[in-house]
């Protein structure tokens, strides 16, 4: 199932962002849902980034009390 989502915008915004839209030949939905998906796929790296570096620094912990 799809979802929706609604945005309240400035009309000025919202009339430059269509035309930036246009004429790329893309939907406002394509837009944005490319927007969505590259932010998401950014997050989720520094995510596991910030997992990885924690694990590091118990790993250094663990051998520092040995």
């Amino acid at each position: 199932i799809d979802k929706r989502i609604v945005l309240v915008v400035q009309p000025s915004l919202y009339d430059s962002f269509k035309e930036a839209c246009e004429v790329e030949y893309k939907t406002i939905s394509e837009v944005l849902r490319d927007f969505m998906y590259q932010y998401s796929k950014e997050h989720k790296h520094n995510e596991m980034t910030i997992e990885g570096q924690l694990r590091e620094q118990k790993r250094a912990k663990k051998i520092d009390k040995r």
